[in-house]
């Protein structure tokens, strides 16, 4: 768990259908949402593999775009995700375009990460996967992150390192060293939006640590085969802050389906946790359609938990669905936060509740 200065706000994945590659002879598959498999060794070198577009014209293209919106001269860094055989054979290009659709600029990346700066005249962008002799591509995502340059003053974030391989990053705020008890509050992800939340967006919250995952779905909070140690180093992590910050007990928050059911999950790996979670939290195994390419052994791991009935993912009197079915019916998410952002569930919060100390 780590955090540093780079934001980061979107991934995006290579799905069927979104470009109009030339893939004449390849062989590709798509296992899960952040694994595609690609081999082709006859492709001539210099060929486009793949590629992904800020802005596109339905009715031509049939496809939406791909790529988030940047902001005019403000800085940005890019990281490709993949492995290829042999190794680097493999670049990415960035093509700016003005509103013409006239080319400004074009870069070249060849060491799979780079920072950049949105030039002032673009209009839009494109990135492309370039064959450089490769064989074979094992593709997982692209992440896009607006750099910011940290204030080393600042003292509401809490800086915490955990192995290097870890997705999660972390930030505390609003300190009260006259409350005793933490409010963990875990990010509820989207599709291909990574969703940073500043904790200064929840000023209410006394000694609020935002907790978030990069990857797809936030890997549910749970342990895969990339990160085989997660949720002990999660465990190890979320302890050691406690002991530092002298909390002895914590509230484990959440505004959505996949975020409440890691507060129901890490509920009892904690002592004196309580979990406050939405009514559209997972149950049951018919839940899980909603989430596309999450690969089977993701896939079973996570009904096995749900039909568990002697599994922590009960309901009681440590569970607190302060967000019910009436109130998402009633209209407390706009067609906006219902597709993808939920942050505007957290108004509903229980403040004062969240805020009373029963550490003792």
């Amino acid at each position: 768990m780590k955090t540093d200065n780079a934001t980061i706000s979107h991934i995006i994945y290579w799905t069927s259908g979104d470009s109009d590659d030339y893939l004449y002879g390849s062989s590709v598959t798509y296992s899960a949402l952040d694994r595609v498999d690609f081999v082709n060794p006859l492709m001539p070198a210099s060929f486009k593999i793949h590629a992904w577009q800020s802005i596109t014209n339905f009715q031509n293209d049939r496809t939406v775009p791909q790529l988030p919106p940047l902001k005019r001269g403000h800085h940005y860094h890019i990281e490709i995700d993949a492995q290829s055989r042999p190794e680097k054979t493999l670049y990415t290009q960035i093509f700016f375009y003005t509103i013409a659709q006239e080319e400004i600029e074009m870069l070249t990346i060849t060491d799979q990460q780079q920072d950049f700066v949105y030039p002032e005249k673009a209009f839009s962008y494109e990135v492309r996967l370039i064959k450089a002799g490769l064989h074979e591509l094992l593709f997982h995502e692209i992440r896009i992150s607006e750099t910011q340059v940290q204030d080393a003053q600042a003292d509401a974030v809490e800086a915490a390192l955990m192995p290097s391989s870890s997705r999660l990053t972390s930030s505390f705020a609003h300190a009260d060293p006259q409350l005793h008890q933490l409010n963990l509050l875990f990010t509820e992800p989207s599709k291909n939006f990574f969703q940073q939340i500043d904790p200064d967006q929840l000023p209410l919250l006394k000694n609020l640590l935002v907790i978030n995952d990069q990857r797809p779905y936030a890997g549910f909070y749970l342990a895969d085969e990339d990160q085989r140690d997660y949720e002990r180093d999660f465990r190890i992590y979320i302890s050691h802050f406690c002991q530092k910050h002298k909390l002895s007990a914590m509230n484990l928050i959440a505004y959505g389906p996949i975020s409440s059911f890691a507060a129901l999950y890490y509920r009892h790996v904690f002592a004196h946790a309580q979990a406050y979670i939405s009514a559209d939290y997972l149950s049951q195994p018919a839940d899980l359609k909603q989430y596309t390419r999450i690969g089977s052994k993701r896939q079973q791991h996570l009904s096995t938990i749900l039909t568990d009935s002697d599994h922590q993912l009960r309901l009681d009197q440590d569970c607190h669905c302060y967000l019910s079915l009436a109130n998402l019916e009633q209209g407390v998410d706009g067609f906006i936060q219902k597709t993808v952002f939920k942050q505007a569930r957290l108004q509903k919060l229980p403040y004062a509740e969240l805020n009373q100390d029963r550490s003792e």
